[in-house]
């Protein structure tokens, strides 16, 4: 329908005339002599067309609106569903591997004494085993290695108890990335969530360090000499 509605007044009656006008652009027509009642019910009914076609274009619009804004919602929850199943995944994978690294700790780790105590007791037996084969002269030189290894063990069980507490957090994160996960559904919200940075910060906190290098104390060897 034209953006005007077009009645044409003509004197020709022809078919082939009509058609013609028709084809110009009109929308109706009316013979010559015509009565002014009858043209003025017909600019009415052409009135009354166009505006049920603008209102027809409007809800055909609105509807396609709808559906569009519909289908992003869609593609959106879906989205939300495949990163839920995502971070399941990965939480799980996490945790398994988390689990297995804190058993291979627990085997060299104890929580009522560090290695370099539990180690003293060996130490003290190796001490007494090449004290009277060392000559004098070279006994400093094996008292450096005893205290480097006592040494060593400090800074390998700081480390070691560090990574287990390490473990410990990265553990409760993926505990509630799976408990998330588990709960079925979730409720479309206008902040978007970066799946990167999660597994960043998660990163982050599992490998964050601390200054190791001073150690705290040492078997003292040397007095025992």
């Amino acid at each position: 329908m034209s953006a005007n509605q077009l009645v044409m007044l003509t004197a020709k009656n022809q078919i082939s005339d009509l058609v013609a006008g028709f084809r110009s652009g009109a929308n109706d027509y009316l013979t010559k002599p015509f009565i002014k009642e009858e043209l003025l019910s017909r600019i009415e009914t052409q009135l009354h067309l166009k505006a049920l076609n603008e209102h027809l274009e409007q809800q055909v619009k609105k509807r396609t609106r709808q559906l569009e804004e519909a289908h992003t919602r869609i593609m959106k929850l879906e989205k939300q569903a495949l990163e839920v199943r995502m971070a399941g995944g990965f939480a799980h994978e996490m945790r398994n591997a988390l689990i297995s690294a804190k058993m291979a700790l627990k085997t060299v780790m104890s929580d009522r004494e560090t290695l370099c105590e539990k180690n003293a007791g060996k130490l003290g037996e190796l001490h007494d085993l090449i004290s009277k084969d060392i000559p004098d002269e070279k006994w400093n030189d094996a008292l450096d290695c005893f205290e480097e290894i006592d040494h060593n063990e400090e800074q390998l069980d700081k480390a070691i108890r560090m990574v287990n507490r390490s473990a410990d957090r990265a553990l409760h994160v993926t505990s509630l990335i799976l408990d998330y996960s588990k709960i079925g559904h979730a409720v479309a919200g206008d902040d978007e969530v970066s799946l990167q940075r999660v597994i960043e910060t998660i990163a982050e906190e599992v490998c964050q360090t601390r200054d190791f290098s001073t150690p705290e104390s040492f078997c003292n060897m040397r007095a025992q000499r």
